[in-house]
Order: C-alpha cells, then structure tokens, then sequence
C-alpha cells in the first residue's frame, strides 16, 4: 500500500498546479489540513525507518479522516479533486499502518453534503 500514497500526493500536486495556473480557490481550509497530514506522515516513515510498523499513527490519521469529511466543499472542480486527493491518501497510509484497504477506507466517513 505504500506505493499509492506517493502516487495519490503526485495527483494532488498536479491538480493544485492546475488550479494555481487556472486561478481557481482552493479553500485555504486545506493547507492546514495537508499541515497535519504532513507532521502524521513523517511520523509514519520514522517509524517505518526504525522497522517498525506504524501502529501509532492510526488514530491520528482516523482523526484526520473524521475531520476531512468536515473540510468546506466548493463547486470548483479542482477543489473537489484536492479533496478527493487527500482523502485517498489518508486511506492509503491507513493502510500502511496495517489495515485492510476496506477498512481504512471504512475509517472515512461520506463528505458533508452542504
């Protein structure tokens, strides 16, 4: 599973580009969001770096997952896709932390509607 979080960061880096090009807004909601994503990460692969699975990140990235589904939505496509993005990433490093990819992806409640 380690494989597609790379992927997934490469597609959100991509469409914040496009984004950036079209000058399309992006919540700024989401850098704060990608902030603490980021600190999870570099936890993950500390642990990983000392050989051992990273058990102790999961409740942090669950927590983070909870809380994506709160992040605003705007009809912007390429917000949507940033969003989609980072939520797809938190399921892949869910996984890396040694759950099934069902269910990190059952960690990640619906999005918020309105």
């Amino acid at each position: 599973p380690w494989d597609f979080a790379p992927r997934n960061t490469r597609g959100l880096a991509r469409r914040v580009a496009v984004a950036n090009y079209r000058d399309e807004p992006i919540p700024p909601e989401y850098a704060g969001f990608l902030c603490d994503l980021s600190d999870v990460t570099d936890g993950i692969a500390e642990e990983l770096k000392a050989d051992r699975m990273a058990t102790g990140a999961r409740e942090r990235l669950s927590a983070l997952a909870r809380a994506s589904s709160e992040l605003p939505r705007t009809p912007v496509l390429s917000a949507e896709v940033v969003l989609a993005q980072m939520r797809s990433i938190l399921a892949d490093l869910l996984a890396v932390t040694g759950l099934d990819p069902l269910a990190a992806t059952d960690r990640i409640p619906p999005l918020a509607t309105s």
